[in-house]
């Protein structure tokens, strides 16, 4: 008959079989994933594992309690210089030695997908995987990001328990893994602008809003004047020259649409009406001092050659003689001096030209 094991007892002389089948009952692992053989990076190629306690299952009947009082410092070896790896810490149990050692397993290096080396889990020899390093091609130090700390994966070495089921570890960290996996994976799919780049597209940005509010006209009209006429719906304002020439100076009249103004002139007047449905009509008051000229047409647009304020319409226009012609329009909010009647000549203050209603 086989012989039970009833263990302790006074009187008894036992053996370390005796004391391995007891600690049999607990299954593999470290004591605690917060203190026990931590690894962490000690600069260059030194990393430090911190002391602590461990249980070891390699039999069914046999388990062996693992105990470092220090910490303990480990030097890896040199990277690959053209390929990364992937190499790991592991808490090493050899029975024919009979005793417990830090040992680092060096990965293959492979450039496209390297992979971390493969633990022992033997009778005779049993590893607990305390971390994984990162190895980059041509890396002389090993840093906090290149460590993976693998105490709590069951698969490789787990939190010591009793023989109950416990905690899956093993399936929280691979959810927690696949998350970070996904996170990675959107951060490597994402575009980043280097300085350059990033400088290059401020730079765009800023003149994009220097140009706002910036208001400039083209001319897209021009036709002989007629004493009723209608202009294209896409003038904002004409200008009507004192004789065929298309040359705008101070002599010349400038009326926006919806607007009107009396034009005086070598003691010869006219009232130019612009109506907002684009009728263009010319009123001898005295003389006749348009009947040669020809009408020009403006369009606004916006560009940078000209600052003004945003959103501001010039609503009338009216030759300055000391007092206006006419009234000036209700809807006018403020009003500015030009230097001549052309409409959008720069605002610089002259006792003769034209007032913008705007």
């Amino acid at each position: 008959m086989a012989d039970i094991i009833t263990y302790p007892e006074n009187g008894i002389t036992y053996d370390a079989d005796d004391a391995s089948g007891f600690l049999a009952t607990r299954l593999s692992g470290v004591y605690s994933a917060e203190e026990d053989f931590s690894v962490t990076a000690q600069g260059g190629l030194s990393v430090q594992v911190s002391a602590g306690q461990a249980w070891v299952r390699p039999a069914r009947f046999k388990g062996r309690s693992i105990i470092m009082e220090q910490p303990t410092t480990v030097v890896l070896t040199e990277a690959d210089p053209v390929r990364s790896r992937i190499d790991r810490i592991v808490l090493r149990y050899d029975a024919a030695a009979k005793k417990t050692s830090l040992q680092v397993l060096d990965g293959t290096p492979d450039s496209a997908a390297p992979a971390a080396p493969e633990i022992s889990r033997t009778e005779l020899v049993y590893d607990l995987c305390l971390a994984e390093i990162r190895r980059p091609a041509g890396s002389t130090a090993v840093t906090a990001a290149d460590i993976t700390d693998t105490r709590a994966d069951e698969a490789v070495c787990g939190v010591m328990r009793d023989g109950v089921t416990g905690i899956p570890t093993a399936q929280l960290q691979a959810q927690v893994k696949a998350m970070l996996d996904s996170l990675q994976a959107e951060v490597d799919s994402r575009s980043f602008y280097t300085k350059a780049e990033a400088d290059a597209e401020h730079a765009k940005l800023q003149e994009q809003l220097n140009n706002i509010g910036s208001l400039t006209s083209r001319q897209v009209y021009c036709q002989r004047v007629a004493k009723s006429m209608t202009i294209p719906d896409d003038v904002d304002y004409v200008v009507l020259t004192n004789s065929d020439c298309t040359t705008i100076d101070n002599t010349c009249a400038v009326v926006a649409r919806g607007g009107s103004a009396y034009a005086t002139y070598d003691g010869k007047t006219d009232k130019i009406k612009f109506g907002a449905d684009g009728t263009l009509t010319v009123t001898i008051t005295s003389g006749y001092y348009f009947a040669m000229s020809n009408v020009l047409g403006f369009r606004y647009e916006v560009s940078a050659a000209f600052p003004c304020l945003i959103g501001t319409i010039v609503v009338y226009i009216s030759e300055w003689n000391g007092t206006t012609s006419d009234p000036v329009p209700d809807g006018t909010d403020f009003i500015t001096f030009s230097a001549n009647t052309v409409a959008d000549a720069r605002e610089n203050p002259y006792q003769s030209g034209a007032i913008l209603c705007v």
